[in-house]
């Protein structure tokens, strides 16, 4: 299948919102609390996408399959890790990396990751970092093959709260 990405616009929030449902959903038998509070919802798309810093990925048809934020000046979740960062430059956070019940298994994540690392470096980071719950095994895998380096273990200050496994990819 083809895909192209593009930035989120105004009018895909709804899309978008129903992206994260699905993988809640899919999330939740893992029986871990990542995205059970309803965190990400529509309110984070809608900030994303005034912001700039929200992707989406549309199949052959221009429906949105998958999403993706970026942030921009770093994330102060990071600012502590139990274990130890390769870099200590600028970075790239890649947040809220979710994908559509129909494009599952068909390369949407992975594609989508590495469109968010082009960005990226596009935008001038030599590195990106994204973290995860430790039980959620298909994401891990999935960054892992991407080529990202576990680094160590953050503690979420807000929203969910609890702890993630942090990754680290030299882009450039």
């Amino acid at each position: 299948m083809d895909y192209s990405f593009r930035k989120a616009c105004a009018g895909d929030e709804g899309r978008i919102a129903d992206i994260f449902d699905e993988a809640r959903k899919r999330i939740a038998p893992l029986g871990i609390d990542q995205w059970q509070g309803g965190y990400p919802n529509i309110e984070n798309a809608i900030a994303d996408i005034e912001n700039g810093t929200g992707f989406v990925l549309t199949n052959d048809e221009g429906v949105i399959v998958a999403y993706a934020s970026l942030g921009l000046s770093g994330d102060k979740n990071y600012d502590t890790i139990e274990g130890k960062w390769i870099s200590s430059g600028r970075y790239g956070v890649i947040h809220r990396v979710a994908v559509s019940d129909t494009a599952l298994r068909k390369k949407a994540a992975s594609t989508i990751m590495l469109e968010m690392e082009k960005e990226c470096v596009r935008l001038g980071f030599e590195w990106a970092r994204i973290d995860t719950h430790k039980g959620n095994i298909p994401m891990r895998a999935m960054v892992e093959s991407l080529g990202y380096i576990h680094c160590g273990v953050i503690t979420l200050l807000d929203g969910e709260g609890g702890f993630r496994e942090a990754y680290e990819k030299k882009l450039v």
